[in-house]
């Protein structure tokens, strides 16, 4: 009997063993993303042969004139494959097409994620709104080919929605008559208009964080050469999507703010101080290590521009504001409402503070 049982083990052992050598063989050893047989026939029988792809181009940062994130991507694939890729391209709403680069609100088995946006309000003036319900009775403006998603995510009843071909309809009125104006207020894809509202000094004044954009490229059903763009995305996306996407942001942030390349160089002169107090979960020293919502703010802004940060710890608030008076601190999150001489940027992080009694 003990021998059985001894069998019996060393058996369930051994399944086991050969179990994870598969699954190491089947994760580490076959590249599900490589190119197969097939695909590399198809790109030798193409080379001569121009692909066209419908391509969104009137959107900041992921295609604009032939320039944006989906833009390097076909420039990088067409130079690693030597296949020749013809840009169809439309704005936003006009897309009747089912495959391409393209922003959709749904996604599929077919869907490449680029990158997953959301919708935000935009309004020609600052205004604090830290919840939905605050703007009932407004009217806004919606994109007309958004009209119905965004009705079926935002309770009718708090808004008045108008429908727009384009955002400059709404806020400033059409070429042909600027009277068409006639909202101060519009929902949109937040990177849709970027280059717009930046340019106007217009207002991001609430974000609908779970109202989805996806800029993906979508594919074709059984189609080879969407088969072989996805693939080539699995590496190009660990390599050089942020690269690409950081690029294309900060110059739709620098041209739109008129900010010359000497201007960037000055930005970038110097390393700013930034100074705090311990106040979880915003900004906290832990191990030596500064961390935090706020650290991740500014982290994202450095990785954007380049610019650097030092960051120095008080040990209680006179100290801290003592550094501020003596103007030993270039940057702080006012968080305390300090009156003083330093500018004041608005960053939409709303911060609440409440009192917890037994």
């Amino acid at each position: 009997m003990k021998n059985k049982t001894k069998y019996i083990i060393i058996g369930v052992i051994a399944l086991l063993a050969i179990l994870v050598a598969g699954h190491f063989v089947h994760t580490r050893l076959i590249d599900e993303n490589k190119i197969n047989v097939n695909e590399k026939k198809w790109i030798n029988s193409n080379l001569s042969t121009l692909q066209n792809t419908y391509v969104i181009n009137n959107s900041s940062v992921f295609g604009d004139n032939g320039y944006g994130v989906f833009y390097d991507f076909i420039s990088d694939f067409s130079k690693e494959y030597s296949v020749k890729i013809n840009p169809i391209t439309y704005n936003y709403g006009e897309n009747t097409y089912d495959d391409g680069f393209k922003i959709t609100n749904t996604l599929n088995n077919n869907s490449v994620v680029f990158y997953t946006d959301y919708y935000v309000l935009v309004s020609k003036n600052y205004e604090n709104i830290t919840d939905s319900s605050k703007i009932k009775e407004y009217s806004i403006g919606v994109v007309q080919s958004d009209y119905s998603y965004l009705n079926s995510y935002i309770d009718a009843k708090l808004v008045s929605f108008n429908s727009y071909q384009e955002l400059e309809d709404a806020f400033d009125g059409s070429s042909e008559n600027e009277q068409t104006a006639k909202v101060d207020y519009m929902i949109v894809p937040r990177f849709l208009y970027l280059d717009y509202v930046v340019s106007k000094e217009y207002k991001f004044i609430y974000h609908f964080s779970d109202v989805k954009a996806y800029y993906v490229y979508q594919m074709k059903n059984d189609d080879i050469f969407s088969s072989i763009i996805k693939k080539y995305f699995s590496t190009w996306k660990k390599n050089k999507l942020e690269k690409s996407y950081n690029k294309h942001f900060l110059n739709s942030l620098t041209n739109n703010l008129n900010l010359s390349e000497k201007d960037m160089t000055t930005i970038k002169s110097k390393v700013y101080q930034c100074g705090f107090v311990n106040n979880s979960p915003y900004e906290l020293l832990t191990s030596g290590t500064y961390g935090g919502i706020v650290s991740e703010y500014l982290q994202n802004f450095s990785n954007l521009t380049g610019v650097e940060f030092k960051f120095t710890k008080y040990n209680n608030f006179n100290s801290f504001t003592n550094a501020i008076n003596n103007n030993s601190i270039d940057i702080y999150f006012n968080y305390y409402n300090i009156n003083n001489n330093y500018k004041t940027i608005d960053t939409n992080m709303n911060i609440n503070y409440v009192i917890v009694a037994k």
